[in-house]
């Protein structure tokens, strides 16, 4: 029995979650990553302005972002993803959390941080903007 490259398995299991059956549903999961794409971006812009204003480095955006994820931000992750020594990304993870963007969850290894306060906010605001608009069908005679 052959098997399907992943990539296949994957844009049949996006297609079926979204209900979509059209005689082009390939395109599907398309766009539903552009979706993502705008999301983050939103996301990140918002973000950008929230650390600009709290007078943080830019690079601390990163970090924040992470920590609207649902998984949170981890120090370790932060600091290698980035390219920063141990202390950087403290410092940065402290003035985020000085802020009020940020709040540690969790002591020693298991210790993530999860966007808080106004960050938290603007992260729900947009994903609730995003779940309320249905997707497209972009083979639709009639665009929206």
């Amino acid at each position: 029995m052959g098997s399907r490259p992943r990539s296949t398995l994957l844009t049949r299991r996006i297609t079926l979650a979204c209900g979509y059956t059209g005689p082009d549903a390939a395109q599907v999961p398309e766009l539903i990553v552009q979706r993502w794409l705008d999301l983050a971006a939103k996301s990140w812009r918002i973000l950008t302005d929230q650390v600009a204003a709290a007078r943080l480095g830019e690079r601390s955006v990163a970090a924040l972002y992470a920590a609207t994820r649902r998984e949170g931000a981890r120090r370790v992750t932060y600091a290698r993803g980035e390219g920063l020594t141990r202390d950087q990304a403290i410092r940065d993870l402290q003035g985020l959390k000085a802020a009020g963007l940020i709040e540690e969850i969790g002591h020693g290894r298991t210790q993530r941080y999860i966007a808080a306060g106004v960050a938290a906010e603007a992260e729900r605001t947009i994903r609730a903007a995003h779940a309320s608009q249905p997707l497209r069908d972009p083979y639709s005679s009639n665009p929206r």
